[in-house]
């Protein structure tokens, strides 16, 4: 079954979205389209990038209220790139569909940089940049307000990430179990204001780039409340597994975590009891993206998902560390 998104897409959508944004629709050129409608085009000689969205994945105030903690970021020093508004001064247009429903569009200037792609990008101040980035991202979240109760960023646990039972096969009770075991520990952990608030969520290499200017954050969408720790946790949950590295020993991982701690420690403080709970993190993400896999559909995975989903059930089912290292030794 096709998602509502595809079923509500069409061409009266995308004519929408170019007149209100004054786009040249002959030259607009289509990326991907994936959780979003992704296209590029160009204006004033500027590359730009067009986000459609249905409201069946993000509703137009969840994506006003990313667009606000965006804003808030970049006037706290955070490098990434700021929505671009409408010909009618709006930065998120809400489009209509045949159906009845609706999508939202947002149009973001295209960052020229480079991603980390080989071992050689990865230097030590690389990193320390990467965590210093996170740390500002912490300390600004402390003076973020969104302007209404509608527009707040989610908990980590108010979306579908964590819906084992909805779409995980039914003969698969032990790793259901293992996910609610997780849920019901993570739901007992703190949440005072200096190691809970409003994070990136997602920043592993492939969500920034690297310019002249130093590091340049991406994609926000998946910003919610949850622990600080988490974002410490899941760059080094990613880069042991980055293709580009070929480097999952414990050595690199140990060499990472204390390079992307000590530029975290440049901008924000966080106890250091805390990065005891890293491996449980590492526990948290790979049950999510394994349910996450499940529920996109396993016969047309990416090479890295195939590779992902190698052993994991059995991973999930036995406990087994995801990285078996003394965080908290560091």
């Amino acid at each position: 079954m096709k998602p509502p998104s595809i079923n509500a897409f069409s061409d009266e959508v995308i004519n929408q979205a170019i007149e209100r944004f004054a786009v040249d629709g002959e030259r607009i050129k289509k990326l991907h389209s994936f959780e979003h409608f992704m296209y590029e085009f160009e204006k004033d000689s500027k590359p730009l990038i067009l986000r459609i969205t249905h409201e069946s994945h993000c509703t137009a105030d969840h994506i006003k209220g990313e667009v606000e903690w965006i804003r808030h970021l970049a006037s706290g020093g955070v490098r990434l790139p700021e929505p671009r508004p409408s010909r009618a001064g709006e930065v998120v247009e809400v489009l209509d569909s045949h159906d009845g429903s609706c999508f939202s569009a947002v149009v973001f200037p295209k960052i020229t940089g480079q991603h980390l792609a080989c071992p050689s990008d990865y230097t030590s101040e690389i990193v320390r940049q990467w965590g210093q980035i996170l740390g500002r991202i912490h300390t600004l979240s402390g003076t973020f307000e969104p302007s209404s109760e509608s527009r707040r960023r989610q908990h980590w646990f108010e979306d579908d990430d964590f819906n084992a039972e909805k779409y995980l096969p039914p003969d698969q009770t032990l790793v259901i179990e293992r996910c609610h075991e997780m849920i019901e520990r993570a739901h007992t952990l703190e949440t005072d204001t200096e190691s809970y608030g409003l994070i990136h969520g997602d920043m592993h290499a492939y969500n920034f780039l690297v310019t002249d200017s130093g590091i340049t954050v991406l994609d926000f969408e998946g910003s919610r409340y949850d622990w600080f720790v988490n974002d410490l946790a899941i760059p080094v949950f990613y880069a042991v597994r980055d293709p580009a590295l070929k480097r999952s020993d414990d050595k690199f991982a140990c060499w990472f975590m204390r390079n992307l701690v000590r530029g975290y420690s440049r901008e924000n403080t966080l106890d250091k009891e805390w990065f005891a709970e890293i491996p449980f993190f590492h526990k948290l993400r790979e049950v999510m993206l394994y349910i996450l896999l499940h529920a996109e559909g396993l016969d047309d995975l990416d090479p890295w998902s195939q590779a992902y989903m190698k052993g994991r059930r059995e991973s999930i089912e036995q406990a087994t560390p995801v990285i078996d290292i003394d965080f908290a030794g560091l």
